[in-house]
């Protein structure tokens, strides 16, 4: 915070909070957040409604190292990154995790698991949780999961859907497996 009124903004200790719990506390990445979000605020005190601006400027510049660290990836590990990502969990060979997401047999799963240990893409924590090692790389995932490009020309207008992640969530909480859009003008 004393970064931020050093070069004439104010950053109230709310958003520092944030700021912290977002990054997960990597320095590296409390940096990065902090220098985007005095890039996006046009105020002389950083607002709320910037931290949603200055996470996208982040994620966006992170996103061509996040890109190849994906494409390091065979296509079958792919789907268990995702799913991590979006729910890490205790128990990724539990049946009801695979089907909920889409995740292919045992025996691939459990490859999977290895080889993404072994990059450090995933780690298993004290409390046996398996999850993305770095947080912004499983924000990242989320957020390009969340928004679905349309570019058959079907739809002519809108281009772009974009949903919220928290109306995902829900879907994805009651077990829908069907998502409806109405493609309006």
């Amino acid at each position: 915070m004393r970064q931020f009124k050093a070069a004439g903004k104010e950053c109230p200790y709310e958003i520092g909070r944030e700021i912290s719990e977002k990054s997960g506390g990597y320095p590296y990445y409390v940096q990065r957040f902090s220098y985007a979000l005095f890039e996006v605020s046009s105020n002389e005190e950083i607002q709320p409604a910037d931290i949603d601006a200055g996470l996208k400027k982040m994620l966006d510049e992170e996103g061509s190292n996040f890109s190849g660290m994906e494409r390091e990836l065979a296509p079958g590990q792919k789907p268990l990154l995702k799913a991590l990502a979006a729910e890490p969990t205790q128990s990724p060979f539990a049946v009801d995790y695979q089907q909920k997401h889409r995740l292919r047999a045992l025996g691939s799963i459990q490859n999977s698991l290895k080889k993404l240990e072994s990059l450090d893409f995933v780690e298993k924590d004290n409390g046996g949780v398996y999850r993305l090692t770095d947080p912004i790389f499983a924000l990242w995932i989320n957020n390009k999961s969340r928004e679905i490009v349309v570019n058959s020309g079907m739809f002519p207008t809108p281009r772009s859907v974009s949903f919220h992640f928290q109306i995902y969530n829900d879907i994805i909480k009651q077990g829908c497996s069907t998502i409806s859009f109405n493609y309006g003008t």
